[in-house]
C-alpha cells in the first residue's frame, strides 16, 4: 500500500492512511499527532505513512489540495445504483469525457465517480431514495468536494472498473454539471416550495389568481424560451447560451406541476436548487426592474381569463 500511496502522491493526490474511513496518522514529533485537517490545505509527503501497519485503508482527500479533484459518490443502499451509473457513463461517453473520469466500485457496492474541474464546491447530498421498509429518505448520492475525502482502491474491496487514479483528467463546469443534473434527478425527496412575491388585491394574493389559470403554464414557458432558454421535451431545460448537451433545469420534474427547478449554478437570474412558479419566472424576467409594469401584466392577464 506504501508504493500505491507513493504514486498517488506522485500523480498529485493529496492521501493519508486510514483506518474504518477515517484518517489514521502516527505522531510527527514527540507528542504532537499529525492532524488531518491540515492536509486539507497542505500536501502531505510520503512520511505520513509510517503507520501503515495500523492503516488498511487509502483516504484521498478532494479541493484544491489535490489539484481540484472531486468524487460523485453512488451508495448502494437503493434498487437504483446501476442505473445512476449507467445514466453517468452514458452522458459521459456521449459528450466526450469518459476518458478524463475514474470509476470505481465500493466494498458494499456502491460506485464513486472521481474527476478535476475549475470549479468545485463542498460536500453536496444530490438525491435521496424513500426507504420504505424504514418509512424515511436515505441519501443515495452525494459529493465530496473541499475539504471532503473518500476511501480508494487499493483498499480491500474497493476496486477501479474504469481509468487510473495516475491519470484522472479535468472536464469542464459544464459537463461536471451535467452529472450533478443527472444525479439530481433521481432525488425522490420533496422539495420545499419558495416563498413567492406576493402582491395582493381584494384580500387574495395576485400570486394566487395569477397562477391558478391554466394559461400562465404557457405563458412562462414561451418566457424562458423568449429569454434563450431551451426545452428537451416535457422535462428538461438548458439555460442560455449553452455550448454542450446539458440540462439546466427541469419542468413540472417536481411535488408541484409546472414548477421550474434550476439546477445549474450558471443561470442568473435564476440561484441554483430552487424552485420558480409562472408568476416569478415571468417578474425575473419580463419585468426585473418595473414592479409598475408588472403589477399591470398580471391584472391584466387574470382579468382577460376570468
Amino acid at each position: 500500500m506504501t508504493s500505491t500511496a507513493l504514486s498517488y502522491l506522485r500523480a498529485g493526490l493529496a492521501c493519508v492512511p486510514a483506518k474504518d474511513k477515517h484518517p489514521l496518522l502516527e505522531y510527527k514529533h514527540w507528542k504532537q499527532r499529525w492532524n488531518w485537517d491540515e492536509f486539507k490545505t497542505q500536501f502531505p509527503n510520503i512520511s505520513v505513512f509510517r503507520t501503515i501497519k495500523k492503516a488498511n485503508q487509502i483516504a484521498i482527500i478532494c479541493g484544491k489540495v489535490s489539484g481540484n479533484l472531486e468524487c460523485i459518490d453512488i451508495d448502494n443502499n437503493s434498487p437504483l445504483t446501476e442505473t445512476i451509473l449507467s445514466h453517468m457513463m452514458d452522458e459521459a461517453c456521449s459528450n466526450g469525457f469518459d476518458t478524463s473520469i475514474l470509476v470505481e466500485r465500493t466494498r458494499k457496492g456502491g460506485y464513486h465517480i472521481v474527476y478535476r474541474c475549475k470549479e468545485i464546491e463542498g460536500n453536496k447530498k444530490f438525491a435521496y431514495y424513500l426507504n420504505k421498509e424504514k418509512e424515511k429518505y436515505e441519501c443515495i448520492v452525494e459529493s465530496r468536494g473541499e475539504g471532503g475525502l473518500f476511501i480508494a482502491a487499493p483498499t480491500e474491496g474497493y476496486m477501479v472498473v474504469h481509468g487510473d487514479y495516475r491519470h484522472i483528467g479535468a472536464i469542464s463546469p459544464d459537463k461536471r454539471a451535467i452529472l450533478h443534473n443527472i444525479a439530481k434527478s433521481y432525488n425522490q425527496k420533496p422539495i420545499k416550495k419558495p416563498r413567492a412575491i406576493n402582491y395582493k388585491a381584494d384580500g387574495q394574493t395576485l400570486f394566487e389568481k395569477f397562477n391558478g389559470l391554466p394559461v400562465v403554464f404557457g405563458l412562462a414557458q414561451a418566457c424562458l424560451e423568449r429569454h434563450g432558454w431551451v426545452f428537451h421535451g416535457e422535462k428538461w431545460v438548458s439555460r442560455p447560451d449553452k455550448k454542450e448537451k446539458a440540462n439546466s433545469a427541469t419542468w413540472g420534474h417536481t411535488q408541484a406541476p409546472f414548477i421550474f427547478y434550476v439546477w445549474s449554478s450558471n443561470a442568473l437570474p435564476f440561484d441554483s436548487e430552487k424552485a420558480y412558479s409562472p408568476y416569478q419566472i415571468i417578474r425575473m424576467l419580463d419585468y426585473p426592474n418595473d414592479s409598475d409594469g408588472f403589477f399591470t401584466y398580471v391584472k391584466d392577464v387574470i382579468d382577460r381569463h376570468k
